[in-house]
């Protein structure tokens, strides 16, 4: 499937692995708010800074 189609989920993968971190990083939060802010600011932080595109996020030294 993978050679038919040329589209792969590793940009997925590695999102919700970051989310999980942090879920796991914010198990003494006090309510959702704070966990929902904290995933937001990751966000603006990997996507918004970055010129190249989400590649670039996740494979840092292709070229």
């Amino acid at each position: 499937m993978l050679f038919a189609s040329r589209i792969l989920n590793g940009v997925t993968k590695g999102l919700n692995n970051k989310i999980k971190v942090i879920k796991r990083v914010a198990y003494g939060y006090r309510n959702f708010y704070h966990f929902h802010s904290r995933i937001y600011i990751i966000q603006v932080l990997l996507f918004h800074n970055n010129k190249k595109g989400l590649i670039r996020i996740f494979y840092p030294y292709q070229t």
